[in-house]
């Protein structure tokens, strides 16, 4: 496995620059907000139990795409679930839907960080994301690996669960990950350690 530097993947990504999308997959290390106190559980005083865990990391696997056009993309799958081919460049596609009387499918602008025109890279506040582009049908997911206290052990979830503020459940096909984050890289072929 090659080993490359942060600096050297996003120029990696950069590079990639109106060249399409391509399937991307990554294994990650964050450290979880933990909650000072336990959510629900009290001590035997009716106090509320601090949160004794500290260095804890949660471990995931992504596979997804990255450089794809997300518009796109949904007015494309519009024209396909209604018998329509869905090929032809953005404004073909546009007419097609309208001439059916369907939606033309318009994200919403960015609330954070701006993305780079062409590339899966977003840049906020000095730091770098790389936008993911999910579909379930094509196996693409986020395999959650577990957490893990600073000297490699693995937790049980059920252990931190009342100390993790409450999730909701993400129903988004699009989600953006922080580049710092990413220890393993693979796109391309390659299989990238990333130092």
């Amino acid at each position: 496995m090659q080993a490359i530097s942060r600096k050297e993947l996003i120029e990696k990504l950069l590079a990639r620059k109106g060249k399409g999308a391509t399937m991307f997959g990554f294994d990650a290390e964050t450290e979880p907000k933990l909650l000072k106190f336990h959510r629900t559980e009290r001590d035997a005083e009716g106090k509320k139990i601090p949160c004794p865990f500290s260095g804890i990391v949660k471990r995931i696997s992504v596979s997804c795409v990255i450089g794809k056009n997300y518009a796109n993309a949904v007015n494309r799958q519009t024209l396909m679930d209604n018998g329509i081919n869905p090929k032809g460049d953005a404004a073909l596609i546009a007419r097609k839907l309208q001439a059916l009387g369907l939606p033309v499918f318009t994200p919403q602008p960015r609330k954070w960080g701006n993305k780079i025109e062409g590339t899966p890279v977003i840049e906020h506040n000095g730091s770098h994301y790389v936008e993911c582009i999910f579909r379930e049908q094509d196996g693409h997911r986020v395999t959650f690996l577990g957490y893990f206290d600073a000297q490699g052990n693995k937790i049980d979830k059920r252990t931190l669960e009342g100390y993790l503020p409450k999730t909701k459940q993400c129903k988004e096909n699009v989600r953006d990950y922080r580049a710092d984050a990413m220890k393993v890289v693979r796109m391309n072929g390659e299989e990238l350690a990333i130092m």
